[in-house]
């Protein structure tokens, strides 16, 4: 059955009308985001942020395939929603890409990285692939995407303004009854972070690589303990992700279900990684990342 291509506008903001192309054995397509003008950092955190993830190479630590639980779970359940037309944020080299291609939809990542976009699109040909920022969709028609996938916490790099902003956005893009599926830091861990002298561990080969980086890991740490910052509803904490490069916002899951209530859309899920159901009251100091579900109302 033929199924319409839908073609974005990828020049400016403004909506334009959608061309239909109808071929055989077509699936919707997502283009945009390839020409969308990048935003200037908003804060100090964003753009520290910003500029580690577009400087720097991680693609061998992002090249893997292996799934949370969570994720496997929430493949399995949202299958059907996932064959229709997937945006995914800061898609990094294709850890989940991959899966997300295999439950059948149209799949277009965008990364800050182009070393990332680059192993994506050699690794998963079926798939389209943009060096864009995601704090930028305005290259997006409104309710042209069926699902957005923003998981390894990649909206946690941002601030809470534009945090909310962001969200507002995807809610712009998605259609009717559209999911979005993230994960963020879970605040109530926070308790259980660990510092840059913290270097023990069973893997003996890893634990002397970071005795070495020690002075490294401690001049991050000094460079940007100043940026952090606690709130009512979220924190920016300095954790020891890339040896302690980045500040990342933590928030619970209370407040994140008031936070996407407050930005239009209805929580429907949230998983710890581990796979563990949990209700957004519920408080879970063992699980450092929590996955959320949630849908632009039909009706909106």
């Amino acid at each position: 059955m033929s199924v319409p291509s839908i073609v974005m506008s990828a020049t400016t903001g403004n909506e334009t009308e959608a061309t239909e192309q109808v071929a055989e054995d077509q699936r919707p397509s997502i283009r945009g985001a390839v020409h969308a003008q990048e935003r200037g950092p908003v804060t100090a955190v964003e753009a520290h942020n910003v500029t580690v993830w577009r400087e720097k190479n991680f693609v061998k630590h992002y090249a893997g395939t292996e799934l949370q639980r969570a994720e496997e779970i929430i493949l399995a359940e949202e299958r059907e929603d996932l064959r229709g037309r997937v945006l995914e944020l800061g898609c990094g080299a294709g850890r989940l890409t991959g899966h997300l291609i295999q439950a059948g939809g149209t799949v277009h990542g965008i990364d800050l990285s182009p070393a990332m976009v680059e192993h994506c699109r050699e690794h998963y040909p079926e798939g389209t692939f943009s060096v864009a920022d995601l704090r930028d969709l305005s290259a997006l028609q409104a309710q042209s995407v069926d699902v957005v996938v923003a998981t390894n916490n990649v909206l946690d790099i941002l601030d809470d303004d534009e945090r909310r902003r962001v969200l507002r956005e995807i809610r712009r893009i998605l259609t009717p009854s559209g999911l979005l599926w993230m994960s963020s830091h879970n605040r109530d861990f926070l308790p259980n972070l660990k510092g840059p002298g913290d270097i023990r561990g069973r893997n003996a080969v890893r634990t002397a690589g970071k005795l070495a980086l020690l002075p490294w890991r401690t001049y991050n740490r000094r460079r940007l303990l100043p940026l952090q910052r606690f709130e009512r509803d979220y924190a920016i904490v300095n954790d020891d992700a890339h040896h302690f490069r980045l500040l990342h916002y933590y928030i619970s899951p209370a407040a994140q279900a008031r936070q996407l209530g407050d930005e239009g859309f209805v929580l429907t899920g949230c998983r710890c990684s581990d796979g563990r159901e949990i209700s957004p009251e519920d408080v879970v100091s063992d699980c450092v990342e929590v996955h959320y579900l949630a849908r632009r109302p039909a009706d909106a």
